[in-house]
């Protein structure tokens, strides 16, 4: 093919090759302009959970919780410390721990699980941190927090766990209903750090913020006009 004072007369199997390269890197950049807007409702949110107060009790179980996502709340109930959760590989500080999961049964003899905190994770998971708690409240103050999709997982959540308290690697509600023995709410309240009864608590709302997924997005669409222009510079010759 001649362009002017130029030929180009690119191989088959470069042009595949870079149409594919090209289509890879924009495709991840679409991705993180997706992640970006995902980060963006979820802050949107959080702030609209702001702007009203704390709930005294929590809608029925037939609702979907996801409306309440991060919306604060002050319940009244009583503690059970006998079956306890450790959601495990929680990172604290370049610090592998558990996220420490105790039920809390409301006054109208529902149960939820309250995140009390992250400890550490000893020599071994053969020998578990003390979470034994003596209840000295009837209430718990936090946030509501409702994963978000399906978690990615290799086996089940409880696989390979057994007494009290017990290893989780995940958080499935129905799974977890059936090893307690008791119908769960599917949420987690995060415990307010200024809470007594809990262990190290510092919520992360996103782990990356929606600006950092922009620059990522910036970088992969850059990469991808960056294979078309060494495709160009690599094909384009000047004819003698």
């Amino acid at each position: 093919m001649q362009l002017g004072p130029f030929n180009f007369n690119p191989p088959l199997l470069a042009v595949l090759a870079t149409v594919l390269v090209a289509s890879l890197f924009a495709g991840l950049g679409r991705w993180q302009l997706e992640r970006m807007n995902e980060k963006i409702e979820i802050i949107n949110q959080q702030l609209a959970c702001t702007s009203i107060p704390a709930l005294s009790n929590l809608p029925d179980s037939n609702n979907d919780f996801s409306s309440l996502r991060f919306c604060r709340v002050h319940l009244s109930g009583k503690w059970r410390g006998d079956k306890q959760f450790l959601l495990d590989n929680q990172v604290l500080n370049g610090q592998v721990g558990f996220n420490v999961l105790t039920p809390f049964v409301l006054t109208d003899e529902r149960v939820v699980l309250v995140d009390r905190g992250w400890v550490a994770l000893g020599h071994s998971r053969q020998i578990l941190p003390d979470v034994s708690m003596q209840p000295d409240s009837d209430y718990i103050q936090g946030a509501i927090y409702v994963p978000f999709g399906e978690p990615y997982a290799l086996g089940e959540a409880t696989a390979g766990s057994i007494g009290w308290p017990r290893i989780i690697q995940y958080l499935d509600f129905p799974a977890l209903s059936a090893v307690f023995g008791e119908t769960l709410v599917p949420l987690v309240i995060r415990m307010d750090a200024q809470q007594a009864g809990g262990y190290q608590r510092e919520w992360q709302l996103v782990p990356f913020t929606a600006e950092k997924h922009l620059g990522y997005a910036i970088q992969w669409f850059a990469l991808a006009l960056g294979t078309l222009v060494l495709f160009l510079v690599l094909n384009l010759k000047r004819k003698k």
